[in-house]
Protein backbone atom coordinates (compact mmCIF):
# COMPACT_ATOMS: atom_id res chain seq x y z
CA UNK A 1 0.00 0.00 0.00
CA UNK A 2 1.30 3.47 -0.86
CA UNK A 3 0.09 6.97 -0.12
CA UNK A 4 1.14 10.50 -1.14
CA UNK A 5 0.04 13.65 0.69
CA UNK A 6 0.94 17.17 -0.36
CA UNK A 7 0.40 20.20 1.87
CA UNK A 8 0.82 23.82 0.86
CA UNK A 9 2.06 26.28 3.45
CA UNK A 10 2.71 30.00 3.09
CA UNK A 11 6.47 29.53 2.92
CA UNK A 12 6.84 26.01 1.49
CA UNK A 13 5.31 22.84 0.12
CA UNK A 14 5.56 19.59 2.06
CA UNK A 15 4.95 16.17 0.55
CA UNK A 16 4.94 12.87 2.40
CA UNK A 17 5.28 9.50 0.67
CA UNK A 18 4.27 6.48 2.74
CA UNK A 19 4.84 2.89 1.70
CA UNK A 20 3.68 -0.06 3.77
CA UNK A 21 4.69 -3.63 2.95
CA UNK A 22 3.16 -6.67 4.59
CA UNK A 23 4.64 -10.18 4.38
CA UNK A 24 3.05 -12.77 2.14
CA UNK A 25 1.47 -15.62 4.00
CA UNK A 26 3.90 -18.38 3.13
CA UNK A 27 3.49 -21.41 5.38
CA UNK A 28 6.65 -23.25 6.35
CA UNK A 29 6.94 -26.99 7.01
CA UNK A 30 6.47 -26.19 10.71
CA UNK A 31 3.04 -24.71 9.78
CA UNK A 32 4.14 -21.27 10.98
CA UNK A 33 3.77 -18.30 8.63
CA UNK A 34 7.07 -17.05 7.19
CA UNK A 35 7.10 -13.31 7.87
CA UNK A 36 10.59 -12.61 6.48
CA UNK A 37 11.12 -9.18 8.11
CA UNK A 38 7.55 -8.50 9.27
CA UNK A 39 5.78 -5.28 8.30
CA UNK A 40 8.03 -2.74 6.58
CA UNK A 41 7.19 0.95 6.69
CA UNK A 42 8.93 3.64 4.62
CA UNK A 43 8.05 7.32 5.11
CA UNK A 44 9.84 9.95 3.05
CA UNK A 45 9.20 13.66 3.65
CA UNK A 46 10.08 16.38 1.16
CA UNK A 47 10.16 20.15 1.67
CA UNK A 48 9.95 22.11 -1.58
CA UNK A 49 10.67 18.84 -3.44
CA UNK A 50 13.96 18.29 -1.57
CA UNK A 51 14.34 15.24 0.71
CA UNK A 52 13.98 16.26 4.35
CA UNK A 53 13.43 13.10 6.41
CA UNK A 54 13.42 9.34 5.88
CA UNK A 55 11.95 6.84 8.31
CA UNK A 56 12.46 3.15 7.58
CA UNK A 57 11.20 0.54 10.04
CA UNK A 58 10.40 -3.16 10.24
CA UNK A 59 8.08 -4.61 12.85
CA UNK A 60 7.79 -8.37 13.30
CA UNK A 61 4.72 -10.22 14.48
CA UNK A 62 5.34 -11.67 17.98
CA UNK A 63 2.46 -14.16 17.53
CA UNK A 64 3.08 -17.93 17.80
CA UNK A 65 1.50 -18.48 14.37
CA UNK A 66 4.48 -16.71 12.73
CA UNK A 67 8.01 -18.01 12.37
CA UNK A 68 10.80 -15.82 13.77
CA UNK A 69 11.66 -12.87 11.56
CA UNK A 70 15.03 -12.04 10.11
CA UNK A 71 16.93 -9.18 11.72
CA UNK A 72 16.74 -5.52 10.69
CA UNK A 73 20.48 -5.72 9.97
CA UNK A 74 19.78 -8.53 7.48
CA UNK A 75 17.19 -6.30 5.80
CA UNK A 76 19.65 -3.41 5.53
CA UNK A 77 22.30 -5.70 4.02
CA UNK A 78 19.77 -7.06 1.54
CA UNK A 79 18.82 -3.54 0.44
CA UNK A 80 22.46 -2.49 0.18
CA UNK A 81 23.31 -5.29 -2.24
Amino acid sequence: MSDLRIKQYNSHEESIERHYLKPRHQILESEKINQEFGNISIILTFKNKLPLHLKFSATAYPDRTFAASKSFQDLMEMIGD
